[in-house]
């Protein structure tokens, strides 16, 4: 039996991955893979101040939200970061 996924997103990467004074930005590939996003949260608020959502990428920007959010309670912030989801 062969199961695809092709209307899902499973995965995604968060690159450039910044904390500057109340705010925590980053860009996001769905799968790995160009076209990206990018979103900005302040972390005071939990609100997003900015956000480039890339087509077909369904549930890649709530991902990126919430690991966002957990990234910004740490204090040596990762280069990049893998985030798996089923």
């Amino acid at each position: 039996m062969i199961i695809r996924r092709s209307l899902t997103n499973t995965m995604l990467i968060l690159k450039n991955i910044k904390k500057i004074n109340s705010c925590i930005s980053a860009d996001y590939y769905p799968e790995g893979a160009e076209p990206h996003g990018s979103m900005k949260i302040n972390i005071d608020t939990l609100e997003i101040e900015e956000h480039i959502r890339p087509p077909k990428s369904f549930m890649a920007p709530a991902h990126a939200e919430r690991e966002l959010i957990r990234l910004s309670k740490l204090d040596n912030l990762p280069k990049e970061k893998i985030v798996l989801w089923f």
